[in-house]
């Protein structure tokens, strides 16, 4: 079946400041997600996310972190924001 991806404009806006290669390795791992966004695997090292309204994930992308919501009622993956492992969550 297959999941659309949204991208928020806070994570468009980080994806515009990353290099061309980056940017590539980062698009990759969206696409993995759309395949599915619960399953880790490969190119797709998904956590789920404690304490967190909604229930949010993220996906790991080299040194990258990427935020994402599942909306499994229209079949989407909202990505909210993208960072540096160095930065951490908040």
């Amino acid at each position: 079946m297959g999941y659309g991806v949204l991208v928020s404009a806070t994570f468009q806006r980080f994806f515009n400041r990353l290099d061309d290669k980056t940017q590539g390795r980062i698009r990759d791992g969206l696409n993995e997600l759309s395949e599915d966004p619960y399953r880790p695997r490969p190119g797709a090292d998904i956590k789920k996310l404690e304490n967190t309204q909604p229930t949010k994930q993220r996906v790991r992308v080299g040194s990258w972190r990427i935020i994402y919501h599942i909306d499994d009622d229209v079949s989407t993956v909202k990505v909210i924001e993208g960072f540096d492992r160095g930065r951490g969550y908040r």
